[in-house]
Order: C-alpha cells, then structure tokens, then sequence
C-alpha cells in the first residue's frame, strides 16, 4: 500500500522467486511480512496487488493477481473485507482503519536452550480480538537465532490504538512426540518493554518497542 507521506510502498507481503509461498489449497491465507511502518493519517490511501505463479523459469511465470485501488480516509474502524478478482484468481482482502495509533514493534530473544524457535506468536488488542499471526514455525519453518540470540520475525509490526493494550500469545512447542505445547498470554502495556518466558531448558526475552504515527 501506499500513503501520502512519500508516496512509497509500504510493504504487506513481498517475497522473491526463491523465498515464494506455497498455497496448497483454496481460501488459504498469504502469511503477510509486513508492514515496516503504520500509514501516516492520509486523504486517500492505495492498494496494489501484484502476484505470480513460479514456473520452471522466471520467463514461464504467469500473473496470478495484479491490480490498483484506492480507499479514501477516514476507512471505517471495523473490519473490512472486500473481494478482488483480476487475473486468475479472487483475493478477499481485509482491513481495518486504527485511529489515534502507536506502533509495536515484537522481537524475541532466546537467551537459553536449542538456537531455534520452535513455536508461534500471535497479536491483538484488548479492544479488537481477531489474532495477527506474526510466526509460526510449523508453517514457516523454525528460526535459527542470530549472532546475538535474536529470532527473524516474519511480521514484527502490530499497529493499535493508543489507548488499548497488547495482548501477546506466545506457544512454546514441545521438542518430544509426547511433549504438549505451553502457550504464555501477555498483557503489554505501554510501559512494558520486555517479559522473560521460561519453559524447561529454553528461556525466551519477548520484547516491545513502543512509538507514535505521524498525523
């Protein structure tokens, strides 16, 4: 999508040929990798959609989806859904405007145990309960930790109004067959800054970063 502050793209979804997504079945969901910022408070906002099947080679590609439209400001704060058909395919699309808004940005940390998170992490809001995936190893794959014991986030940003809070549920995979998965919920203030997870020999920091939208 696009806003008026710079006209640049503000990436949901972006993945390369060699990092593309599989869909396995119809009504499946993109696992969305963005945004990197909220949009800024705008007259009009721009959607575009542009999405290809892989082919043997890159010239073999077929558009799957490619379209452009825009929405003006204020969008309704409830949910949105609208449906888009283009190409070879129909997207139902949905969104929601969030007024008065701060960013959160998630990150985890392990700290202690195996150098990969095997687990998920879910967002929302105490006012809006529909859940944001933003990882999930048993659809993405585990993240190793970097260098300094960071987990690659796929989605980090969750955009909220500045007077609700963040509710976070972390599920911490059991590594045996006969081991079940413990899931932590954790009310962010905005406060907050970090909880510490400790689940047998794996120690997990989440950790929030808190800021505002222009408007």
């Amino acid at each position: 999508m696009r806003d008026d502050l710079d006209f640049k793209c503000i990436y949901l979804f972006k993945r390369n040929r060699d990092d593309c997504q599989v869909i396995n079945s119809p009504g499946e969901m993109l696992m969305l990798t963005g945004p990197d910022r909220g949009p800024f408070d705008a007259d009009d906002f721009y959607f575009e959609i542009n999405l290809k099947i892989k082919d043997e080679e890159e010239t073999m590609d077929r558009i799957f989806s490619r379209t452009v439209w825009s929405e003006d400001y204020p969008l309704d704060q409830w949910t949105k859904k609208e449906l888009v058909s283009s190409w070879l395919s129909t997207l139902e699309l949905a969104y929601r405007s969030v007024h008065y808004a701060v960013e959160a940005t998630v990150g985890i940390n392990i700290l202690r145990g195996p150098r990969e998170f095997h687990g998920s992490l879910t967002a929302c809001s105490t006012e809006e309960s529909t859940e944001m995936v933003l990882y999930n190893s048993e659809r993405w794959g585990a993240s190793a930790a970097n260098a300094d014991g960071s987990v690659v986030i796929p989605r980090r940003l969750v955009v909220l109004r500045v007077d609700e809070d963040l509710i976070l549920n972390v599920c911490v995979f059991g590594r045996g067959h006969k081991s079940k998965p413990k899931t932590f919920v954790l009310t962010a203030e905005h406060s907050d800054k970090s909880f510490n997870i400790k689940r047998g020999r794996s120690h997990l920091l989440v950790t929030v970063s808190w800021s505002g939208i222009l408007i």
